[in-house]
């Protein structure tokens, strides 16, 4: 979330949210936060990717969460 009315950030961002999704480097830190023991206690959340969140890193876009379908 970023603030409306600010074209340059916005570019900044989009640019850097293709190229985590583009490299696959956003579904590595999606794994370090969400499916591997996290440090200093090794608690793990153990909440996997659904289908949904990897067809938003397959083709990002600026559609809200309510465009995409249940699958």
């Amino acid at each position: 979330m970023f603030r409306k009315g600010d074209p340059a950030f916005r570019k900044v961002v989009d640019d850097s949210i293709l190229a985590l999704a583009k490299s696959g480097e956003v579904s590595r830190i999606y794994d370090k936060w969400f499916m591997q023991p996290i440090p200093p206690n090794g608690s793990k959340v153990g909440l996997p990717a659904n289908a949904m969140t990897k067809a938003a890193w397959a083709a990002p876009s600026d559609k809200p969460l309510e465009a995409y379908e249940a699958r």
